[in-house]
């Protein structure tokens, strides 16, 4: 027995330190002592419990599945509130497999328990609660989330537990984002922002501004979202943060400020988030986010424009450009912003050039995205002065079926 301690502690002291891998192996050669000396007491229960967790953590899902099942099997029939623990967890994982169904089972059995045993007002029977609402949510049961957020939403109010209440407040707002319903969203996600005020986690704080603001923008409320990124980019540099993180706000706020009228002042954001995310190259940022890369360049683009510099547009959503993968429907956006820059400046050889470009990135002359380079270029052509002097140059450049088709549609829509 002295050899099941030893083994039981070291694998707690790697669990602890969070040498997860080294543990699990503790783990397995602590169950093997157990069969070796028929020891299938509730120390087995536990000792297989707290396996379970090792592997959960390590994402081994259907080991940590099987561990709870059994570690229920040995437990005392009386022990209630040991069964609810094991009825969860084995719900988290199976919602994690996607097996909704018995996941919702497993968080029922854990809810009728620990509402017999600990009460309607206790956080753990609060915690049921929510657990089965993800699951009505995942599921798309909203008005049985709905129910289950908010009831569980009313007891960690009243249990004064403002990190559950900000978390209950979010998942309810997510829900009526889900629906469309921003207007309602946003009144949970303030609410939520007013919980965070008070609390001492900066991290919280900024989770919860960061979503304001997106439903602020989804609800056009351009000013009060652009507070909102002001607030969570000066969190972020007092308390630090994830430089990717920062530059995702920055950019944001950049964009926002170009909404409102502020260019320059989202000119001089975008430059900075571009500068800084050079500046993080050498962590091979620009293989892990090379997207972001693009967008700066594009938003650089779109705010030199705005401003009059078109030569400066014009190479910035050139480089965006060489940076997007074909076939996407990013590199259309870009092809025709510069396609509408060339028309505004009367240079028809470059529209002309990109017209063909922009087909020949849509792959196949049929299928969504060329239907929808089909049509946005069309608008595109409406803003030249002299259509036919363009459309006549795209005819003797290049016949191609997808060329054809541009403009047989164009001069169906636009005949006398």
């Amino acid at each position: 027995m002295s050899k099941i301690r030893h083994l039981r502690k070291r694998m707690q002291e790697e669990y602890n330190a969070r040498n997860l891998e080294e543990a699990s192996t503790l783990g397995d050669a602590l169950l093997n002592e157990h069969w070796a000396t028929e020891s299938h007491g509730i120390s087995y229960a536990n000792d297989l419990y707290n396996l379970a967790l090792i592997f959960d953590e390590q994402n081994q899902l259907e080991k940590a599945a099987a561990l709870y099942v059994e570690s229920s099997q040995h437990i005392s029939d009386n022990d209630f509130v040991a069964l609810a623990k094991r009825s969860n967890n084995l719900g988290g994982v199976l919602a994690r497999m996607g097996a909704y169904e018995p996941a919702y089972q497993f968080y029922m059995q854990a809810r009728h328990i620990y509402k017999r045993h600990l009460g309607e007002n206790h956080p753990t029977y609060a915690d049921s609660l929510y657990n089965m609402a993800n699951i009505a949510a995942e599921a798309r049961h909203t008005d049985v989330a709905l129910q289950l957020h908010t009831e569980a939403l009313k007891i960690r109010a009243s249990a004064d537990n403002p990190e559950d209440t900000i978390n209950s407040l979010h998942s309810i707002a997510f829900i009526h984002e889900s629906t469309g319903d921003y207007k309602k969203a946003a009144s949970f996600a303030e609410a939520a922002l007013k919980q965070a005020q008070s609390q001492k986690s900066e991290a919280t704080y900024t989770r919860a501004c960061n979503y304001l603001a997106r439903l602020y923008d989804a609800l056009e409320q351009h000013e009060k979202a652009l507070e909102m990124y002001k607030q969570t980019l000066d969190k972020m540099v007092k308390s630090g943060c994830k430089r990717g993180d920062y530059l995702s706000i920055l950019s944001r706020k950049a964009y926002l400020a170009g909404k409102t009228g502020k260019t320059e002042e989202a000119l001089k954001h975008q430059e900075e988030a571009f500068n800084m995310y050079h500046s993080l190259t050498s962590l091979d940022l620009l293989k892990k986010d090379a997207m972001f890369y693009a967008d700066c360049l594009r938003n650089l683009a779109i705010l030199n424009h705005s401003l009059g510099d078109t030569a400066q547009a014009e190479d910035y959503m050139l480089k965006s450009l060489k940076s997007r993968k074909k076939a996407s429907g990013e590199i259309i956006e870009d092809i025709c912003f510069l396609i509408q820059l060339y028309l505004q400046e009367d240079t028809y050889d470059k529209a002309m050039d990109m017209l063909v470009y922009a087909l020949n990135c849509a792959e196949s002359p049929t299928g969504p995205l060329a239907d929808s380079t089909i049509e946005t270029l069309m608008d595109a052509l409406g803003q030249a002065e002299d259509k036919h002097k363009l459309l006549e140059a795209m005819k003797a450049v290049n016949s191609a079926e997808k060329v054809e088709s541009i403009l047989e549609k164009w001069q169906d829509g636009n005949r006398p």
